[in-house]
């Protein structure tokens, strides 16, 4: 017996992955927010890995819905233009600032492969939006 699944169901499908995406991704959001509030207070019953684990994994199953079943992205129809680039700049060079203030008692190797990759990510999101 084969499993037949129209279009209305794929995007159905779709939609309810993106729905929950976003909402775990508030709910993160509002335990980081919390725990910097609380210390321990989110972090003593859940594991921020595990979420982040949640958060990955959907974004795969959103990918690859979209990917099998033909789904175009509206965000990925080059409709966002960079206007300004010294703001697109200046917010990078702003972040490396807190990813370095945030780690100041971690080692150098750490924090250059996470600013090594965290401008991977702008370079790739510029590249696309550009």
């Amino acid at each position: 017996m084969s499993l037949k699944i129209n279009s209305a169901q794929k995007i159905i499908a779709y939609k309810i992955l993106n729905n929950l995406l976003a909402t775990i991704a508030v709910v993160w959001i509002l335990g980081l927010l919390a725990e910097a509030l609380i210390p321990g207070f989110i972090s003593a019953y859940f594991s921020f890995s595990k979420i982040i684990l949640v958060v990955f994994i959907l974004t795969l199953l959103i990918y690859l819905l979209g990917k099998n079943f033909e789904i175009k992205n509206p965000v990925a129809q080059k409709d966002i233009q960079i206007r300004s680039p010294k703001l697109f700049f200046s917010i990078t060079l702003l972040s490396i600032l807190i990813i370095s203030l945030g780690a100041l008692h971690t080692s150098l190797i750490p924090l250059l492969i996470i600013t090594a990759i965290f401008l991977a990510i702008l370079y790739f999101i510029y590249q696309e939006i550009k």
